[in-house]
């Protein structure tokens, strides 16, 4: 069974999320400068329905995942979630016409595993590269659960600093100092919003 055949492959997918966010970034410049909210609410439409934060959770917390119950499992991936859009979407806003230059992609050994290598164009000719790790499920297509941007993983980055902070508060602790993390940045934006 030839999975790229029977569904849009990872690089192709990457290109269409891609090309529909700089869309919004060039077409709603004064909306997103207005409303910071904006931005995150286009993210959540379009990028996260291809990214496969459950498998993000089992990466980061390990061992805590696997005795975590469901409802700790589902309140750690909506925390998470907010807390990615949140700093993705940050990044994103300071968008001035710099491309992702997405490079040819080649099969790995497993079919339903890729990478898919690209990289900031930026203005003084260098390139800040960014890799996106896929897998592909019959169920729901290929879907992103690992970044890496100038080799630093984001699993392996938020997996030493969850882990460190499950050590010292428990899986319940770091729950909540991700909501209260989220919740203070909410609130510096509504006042920034507010300032100006």
């Amino acid at each position: 069974f030839n999975v790229f055949a029977a569904q849009q492959g990872p690089r192709e997918l990457l290109v269409e999320i891609h090309d529909q966010v700089i869309e919004i970034l060039e077409r709603d410049k004064q909306r997103l400068s207005e409303e910071p909210e904006y931005l995150e609410s286009q993210l959540k439409t379009l990028v996260d329905p291809h990214v496969d934060f459950k498998a993000m959770g089992r990466l980061m917390l390990g061992e805590h995942w696997k005795s975590a119950n469901d409802e700790q499992r589902e309140r750690f991936t909506a925390e998470f979630r907010s807390m990615l859009a949140r700093i993705y979407g940050k990044s994103i806003a300071l968008y001035d016409g710099q491309k992702l230059e997405f490079l040819p992609f080649v099969p790995g050994k497993k079919g339903n595993l890729a990478r898919v290598e690209s990289k900031v164009n930026k203005a003084d000719g260098t390139g800040l590269p960014i890799d996106f790790r896929l897998r592909f499920k019959e169920s729901d297509g290929w879907k992103i659960f690992d970044i890496t941007v100038d080799g630093i993983s984001l699993i392996k980055n938020y997996k030493s600093s969850f882990q460190r902070e499950i050590a010292q508060v428990g899986l319940d602790g770091l729950l909540e100092n991700i909501a209260k993390r989220g919740n203070k940045k909410k609130a510096e934006q509504a006042a920034d919003k507010a300032a100006q």
